[in-house]
């Protein structure tokens, strides 16, 4: 799996885990391309057989520490700009949430609705009105960003496998 060393920050880090998927996927026969930041805004990390969009979400920990995904709602909660899962400005195809000992895989469909099932969740002072322990909001500095930590139990049986991607695709 990735390599557990501790990066010094999160561009290491997310090149390291692009170019590993990059191989793993080539190993397969599945032509990956890795994207740089700009595209990133647009919810592509990696081109799957020139156009199936991914997107990179990266867990630090094993999956079972928590068992959970992340999806973000807000972006940035003072200017109201909405999360990636909310997002219809987006072009993702598929969600690839990596954890250090696990990748799963969900089609953008199902985080959109999850996401979007949640937005009537918190109240406009940015507080949870419903599944208090499964909001969270991060501040970063002079913002702050609102997360659904949404139960993988709930939805493992809904993830794809790369071979019903491409076929699909």
């Amino acid at each position: 799996m990735l390599n557990q060393q501790h990066w010094n920050d999160d561009t290491q880090l997310d090149l390291e885990t692009k170019k590993y998927l990059q191989h793993k996927f080539r190993q397969i026969g599945v032509d990956c391309d890795i994207y740089d930041s700009v595209c990133d805004d647009k919810g592509i990390d990696l081109i799957l057989n020139n156009h199936i969009y991914v997107d990179i979400k990266r867990r630090r920990f094993p999956v079972e520490r928590y068992n959970d995904i992340l999806i973000e709602i807000y972006a940035n909660w003072e200017s109201k700009t909405p999360g990636w899962a909310v997002d219809d400005t987006r072009v993702t195809h598929v969600y690839l949430y990596v954890f250090d000992n696990k990748i799963i895989m969900f089609n953008r469909e199902l985080i959109h609705a999850i996401g979007v099932s949640q937005l009537k969740n918190i109240g406009s002072d940015g507080k949870p009105i419903m599944n208090h322990n499964r909001f969270r909001r991060c501040f970063q500095g002079d913002y702050s960003t609102i997360n659904y930590h949404h139960p993988l139990t709930k939805i493992i049986d809904q993830r794809i496998s790369i071979n019903q991607l491409i076929s699909t695709n």
